[in-house]
């Protein structure tokens, strides 16, 4: 085969659109599908956005498959630290089951080891194929159907106004600041600035003395089996930086209740339903023996650990739990094989230094992909000791290794990419 990867041109972005459209049909219905639209808006994202690149596959000098890269920057436990992202990964219909995929998201990874990263993070077509290439899971998003009466609010709605697009500096500053405290959000690049004011969108945000402290982006859709005065309301987007701004936009969506019969609400928030008066999402099935369902929820975003050495580089700043251990690390990898390798961390008052010694106090295995939802702190370690999913030499360390990899919040990342 003669294939190499290359960053296209604007005659291959027209093949790589129709690559795309035909790859995603659903996500390009509709009657305001343009494609001309399309194809401009990825040229322009090609030449003009530092943050994204588009590559794709050839063989014989015809595009097999595409996708675009991306450069995040995500707070990892209150440090910014590089993640490298992948999207619009698509395969043409013709060249299916041909590895096109696997040797573009190979080359993916191998790019971005060789630029310094040591996370890459995607959202899967299909989490099973993206687990074996050693992909981990991150945290699950909850989707809520909350009736507006059932949202626990403050009464007041006084500092909520509709926001516009000379509001967005404001809004990304707001936004950035409630980054700042979360783990695992990345910075927003151009193509999340462009969702933030779309067509048959309402915006509405929490602004006092000029300032945005918090917004929502909303859409209303007609609700199943009602009258045309009947909708639901989709939120696209909802940042609010305190109880307070909270507590005002829940007003707001509070008082809609005449006209729409269910909000729905995505969020990573593991507590979110201690915000509602009524948890039920309308289902009338129960859970034996008396639970009612609430949401439903679903896995989506996928890390990656493409540098199991850098990766300790790279969170030379964080505390590791205050531990004083020597870790001998033996991570499996069956994609990069550069990547497997036994590394000794010594863990110093939570500090990680990569040891050249061959003595340790411990050793643990397990594959990359939990090691990656491991090191992003999607789940702990003890889960995966008690799964069978890692390993340790000496058990007593297991309480030692759960401090170790312990972070208060798992990661939330609503990036769309």
């Amino acid at each position: 085969m003669n294939r190499k990867i290359v960053k296209l041109n604007n005659s291959q972005i027209s093949d790589f659109v129709d690559i795309n459209i035909r790859a995603y049909p659903v996500v390009f219905a509709g009657p305001s599908f343009n494609r001309d639209e399309v194809y401009e808006r990825n040229c322009k994202t090609q030449t003009e956005d530092d943050n994204a690149n588009l590559y794709g596959l050839i063989e014989n000098e015809k595009l097999l498959g595409g996708m675009i890269l991306y450069d995040f920057i995500v707070n990892y436990s209150g440090e910014d630290i590089p993640v490298a992202g992948i999207g619009a990964v698509s395969v043409d219909l013709l060249h299916k089951k041909e590895k096109v995929c696997k040797d573009m998201v190979e080359f993916f990874l191998k790019a971005y080891k060789e630029r310094g990263y040591a996370i890459a993070m995607l959202y899967p077509f299909s989490p099973e194929f993206y687990k074996k290439m050693g992909f981990g899971y991150g945290t699950k998003m909850n989707q809520y159907r909350i009736n507006p009466s059932g949202l626990c609010c403050s009464g007041s709605k006084e500092h909520i106004i509709y926001l516009k697009e000379e509001h967005k500096p404001q809004m990304v500053e707001c936004f950035n600041r409630y980054r700042a405290k979360t783990h695992g959000a990345a910075k927003k690049i151009n193509n999340d600035l462009n969702l933030l004011f779309m067509p048959n969108r309402t915006v509405i945000g929490y602004v006092k003395d000029g300032v945005v402290y918090g917004y929502a982006i909303m859409r209303f859709e007609p609700s199943k089996h009602a009258s045309f005065l009947i909708y639901d309301l989709i939120i696209e987007e909802l940042i609010y930086e305190n109880a307070e701004v909270f507590g005002e936009i829940a007003t707001f969506l509070n008082s809609q209740a005449d006209q729409i019969r269910s909000i729905v609400y995505n969020t990573q928030e593991e507590n979110f339903h201690f915000a509602l008066a009524d948890v039920r999402n309308g289902s009338p099935d129960l859970i034996r023996p008396c639970y009612h369902e609430s949401n439903v929820s679903g896995v989506g975003l996928m890390y990656r650990v493409i540098d199991v050495k850098g990766v300790f580089e790279t969170l030379k700043f964080h505390d590791f739990g205050g531990q004083n251990a020597k870790i001998r690390f033996n991570i499996s990898d069956s994609l990069l094989q550069k990547n497997v390798n036994d590394v000794v961390i010594c863990f110093n008052k939570g500090k990680a230094l990569i040891s050249e010694e061959l003595d340790y106090d411990a050793e643990v295995a397990m594959d990359i992909s939990e090691f990656s939802s491991l090191i992003m702190g999607a789940v702990n370690f003890k889960s995966l000791y008690r799964y069978g999913l890692a390993s340790i030499s000496d058990s007593n360390y297991v309480d030692i290794i759960e401090k170790i990899f312990k972070i208060e919040q798992k990661p939330m990342c609503a990036s769309r990419f």
